[in-house]
């Protein structure tokens, strides 16, 4: 399903490139454009719409988890406009000849039809097609505490490519006033329901404690067995929706049956991590004078900060940053970092806006301390200090740590035990889906949160 609306999205906006170009041509050349107009022009302009397209992806527009929100999208879409135009001037800038090409007023011409063409497209897609097809209709089966408390939070953070219809409660009647964030029916009700053959449902979402009840079991068996109906636990429901593990079924097993080590995954990744930490490294020595300047300028104070933190099985190690606090942040104790922290200077400010407070960790990736991707490394004060509140937090370390993850990603900051465990389950989803691609879409997103400078 996800796939298909990626791919749906691309072809869009391929038809919105193409549509562009012979627009311009119209413009440029009049009603009749000869054959070689086109034939000089296509060839480069294909060029530069693939790297829009791969821009496009930087910046979240070939996901699918959100709708169409008018602020959000149009902020990140100047973004993407203004990093997408230069790189196709710097394309044309490299370029020695161009036959009958005058980029400097077709690319604005170009540009700002398919940019304008592929804001309809994406209107037109979140606020009708979305809508009316390509809509999973699911239902919740069975009623706890802990499925009460998933349903909330995915009604809360609600997806375009599901709309859960109700919740069937299979235990003792509840007044569906009590959730009012989901219509609840019992389960003779939603029987009547299904065989009165006017509802439609696609996914059955079963609680997991449904599994030891024999006699729900053969209730939904004589109702769904002979309906094309797909059947998904909730657990697994819900980390496929928000990209987290839920933390009520978690236990020893789940961490034997779920972390897989993967000899030919962590030779590539470690290769890659060389290859990145080595071209930063180079870039990191050019404007190192630079920062360091401005941080001492702005401050006094040491350029860079060490740190212990817990790596791989456990193993403490040295962390290396630009310092972007005063220099007695902690005088009080450790505390965790907060939006808008008043001990973060100016300078730190825009250093950790922009990650370039970072950099200095590719050292540690080059000594094999680090990642690229991967769980953020914590502090052994906090791992203590949140032993007995968070089972399993301190299984975030079978996995090498990295600069970025997919909860830097998707969440932010840590500062209570709450967000923390929140942190855990993204932490959990990235160590039970490792893979490739995973990572390197977690380096797109980062990417594109540097661009957009939503760094803290």
């Amino acid at each position: 399903m996800i796939k298909l609306r990626i791919a749906i999205l691309l072809f869009g906006d391929a038809i919105a490139a193409y549509l562009a170009l012979f627009a311009a041509l119209y413009i440029r050349y009049g009603a009749v454009f000869y054959d070689h107009a086109l034939t000089a022009h296509i060839f480069h302009f294909s060029v530069i719409y693939v790297i829009w397209f791969f821009i496009f992806s930087l910046y979240g527009f070939y996901g699918t988890n959100h709708g169409f929100r008018p602020v959000d999208f149009l902020k990140n879409y100047i973004l993407a406009i203004v990093t997408a135009f230069g790189a196709a001037v710097f394309y044309f800038y490299i370029q020695t000849s161009f036959d009958i090409i005058s980029p400097k007023t077709f690319l604005v011409i170009d540009a700002g039809v398919f940019f304008m063409l592929a804001v309809l497209w994406r209107k037109l897609l979140f606020s009708w097609i979305w809508r009316r097809g390509l809509v999973k209709n699911a239902v919740i089966i069975g009623l706890n505490d802990n499925v009460i408390n998933i349903i909330r939070e995915i009604k809360n953070n609600e997806q375009p490519e599901y709309k859960i219809l109700f919740a069937v409660n299979s235990g003792e009647k509840i007044e569906g006033g009590e959730f009012n964030f989901i219509k609840v029916i019992q389960l003779l009700d939603f029987h009547k329901l299904v065989n009165a053959n006017d509802l439609v449902i696609d996914l059955a979402v079963i609680a997991a404690d449904l599994a030891n009840d024999r006699r729900v079991l053969d209730e939904l068996f004589s109702i769904l067995s002979f309906k094309k109906i797909e059947f998904v636990n909730i657990f697994s429901f819900y980390e496929s929706l928000t990209g987290k593990i839920p933390l009520e079924p978690l236990s020893k097993v789940w961490f034997l049956e779920n972390v897989h080590y993967s000899g030919f995954y962590n030779f590539g990744k470690r290769l890659f991590d060389l290859t990145a930490g080595i071209i930063v490294g180079i870039i990191f020595v050019v404007i190192l004078p630079l920062i360091a300047l401005v941080i001492k300028i702005n401050s006094s104070g040491p350029v860079f900060y060490r740190q212990s933190r817990v790596g791989l099985r456990n193993q403490p190690f040295a962390l290396f940053k630009f310092r972007t606090m005063i220099c007695d942040a902690e005088r009080n104790g450790p505390m965790f970092a907060q939006a808008n922290d008043r001990r973060v200077t100016k300078t730190g400010s825009i250093l950790r806006k922009l990650r370039l407070d970072e950099l200095p960790q590719f050292v540690n990736i080059i000594k094999g301390e680090m990642s690229l991707v991967g769980p953020r490394p914590e502090r052994q004060t906090w791992i203590e200090a949140f032993e007995m509140e968070i089972p399993f937090h301190k299984e975030r370390s079978l996995v090498k740590p990295g600069l970025t993850g997919w909860a830097q990603v998707n969440w932010q900051y840590s500062s209570s035990i709450e967000t923390m465990k929140t942190r855990l389950q993204y932490d959990l989803y990235y160590i039970k889906n490792r893979s490739f691609l995973l990572d390197l879409a977690i380096i797109f997103k980062t990417i594109r949160i540097v661009l957009a400078g939503r760094g803290r």
